[in-house]
């Protein structure tokens, strides 16, 4: 494990359960991370799918450590309603590009 995600992984422990989430900038902060906030979100994915640790992320709550069942399936529920929506949003790119390229072969 790196030494980032090591350090975000300290922050993110401190802070267990949904209603004490910490937002992504809170955590850069608390890490020293200049400039946006791919990193930590980087890093917290890595956290999740690589070393296997229970961190949930929400909205509404921010980053935290997982405590009941209740809150996996919060963070579930979002994670499966973002991932319908950017499926969507792959069909309409796909749609959207055939018709323009339709278009362009008829008046091309």
């Amino acid at each position: 494990m790196s030494p980032f995600d090591e350090a975000v992984l300290t922050v993110v422990q401190s802070h267990v359960g949904k209603h004490s989430g910490l937002a992504v900038r809170e955590i850069m902060s608390e890490v020293d991370q200049k400039g946006d906030s791919y990193s930590v979100r980087s890093s917290i994915k890595r956290l999740i799918e690589r070393h296997g640790f229970p961190i949930g992320a929400h909205p509404d709550f921010g980053v935290f450590m997982l405590s009941n069942e209740s809150e996996l399936d919060l963070v579930v529920k979002n994670l499966e309603a973002r991932s319908k929506s950017i499926t969507t949003r792959v069909d309409r790119l796909k749609e959207a590009f055939r018709v323009a390229v339709d278009a362009t072969a008829i008046s091309g």
